[in-house]
C-alpha cells in the first residue's frame, strides 16, 4: 500500500499544494507583501509554513502506519510482518514526500503564480515518476535511475530485506536540504512585487 499510486498522488498532492499556496499564490495575491511588512523576519514566516507541511505530512504518515499497524493486529494475526520493516518504509517515504515538498517549495521561492507552480512542480514530479518506470522497464536506461527521486523509495526491497534505506534517505534528505537552503536564500531577498 505504501507504493500504491493513489497513496503516492494524495501524499505528492499535499506536498506541492501548501507551497504553491501559501508561497507563490500568496505573492500573486500580495498577501505575503503585507506579511513581509509585518515586523517579524521574512524567513520566520516562510519557515512556519514550512514547518506546517513538516508535521501535517509527519501526521499522515502516521496515520499510514497506525492503520497499517492495526490491519495487521485484526486480518494477519498468524503471519510474522516485520514491525520494524513497516516503520523504515513510512520513514523512507516521509523523506520522499519532503524532498518533493522542497523542490516545489524552491519553485514557489522563484514564482509569483501559484498555478504555475504547482504545475511545474506536478511535471516534474511526473517525470520522475515515469522515468522510474521507463528504467525499470528498459535496461539500457538503467544509469538512468540515479537521477528520479523515485528511485531512492522502493518499499517492496525494504519489506524483503534486499535494500538499506540509509543511503536513499541521505540522498533524499540532502536533496532536501538544498532546495530549502536556496529557497529560503531567495525569500530573504526578493523584492515582492516584481
Amino acid at each position: 500500500g505504501y507504493n500504491h499510486p493513489l497513496v503516492l498522488t494524495l501524499l505528492i498532492i499535499i506536498a506541492i499544494m501548501f507551497p504553491a499556496k501559501h508561497v507563490a499564490g500568496e505573492i500573486e495575491n500580495g498577501t505575503l507583501e503585507l506579511l513581509f511588512s509585518l515586523p517579524v523576519k521574512r524567513l520566520e514566516i516562510v519557515f512556519s509554513l514550512w514547518i506546517f507541511t513538516f508535521f501535517s505530512l509527519s501526521l499522515l504518515i502516521g496515520g499510514l502506519l497506525m492503520g497499517t499497524f492495526t490491519g495487521i493486529k485484526i486480518y494477519l494475526t498468524g503471519l510474522e510482518i516485520s514491525f520494524n520493516r513497516i516503520i523504515l518504509i513510512a520513514i523512507n517515504l516521509w523523506f520522499l514526500i519532503m524532498a518533493i515538498h522542497t523542490y516545489t517549495f524552491l519553485l514557489a521561492a522563484f514564482s509569483r503564480e501559484g498555478g504555475r507552480t504547482a504545475l511545474r512542480a506536478t511535471g516534474i514530479t511526473l517525470f520522475f515518476y515515469f522515468l522510474s518506470y521507463v528504467v525499470k522497464l528498459w535496461s539500457g536506461m538503467e544509469k538512468l535511475k540515479y537521477f528520479t527521486i523515485f528511485n531512492y523509495y522502493q518499499p517492496q526491497k525494504l519489506m524483503i530485506e534486499q535494500a538499506d534505506p540509509t543511503q536513499n534517505i541521505m540522498v533524499l534528505a540532502t536533496l532536501s536540504v538544498m532546495c530549502l537552503s536556496v529557497a529560503f536564500w531567495k525569500i530573504s531577498r526578493r523584492d515582492i512585487p516584481g
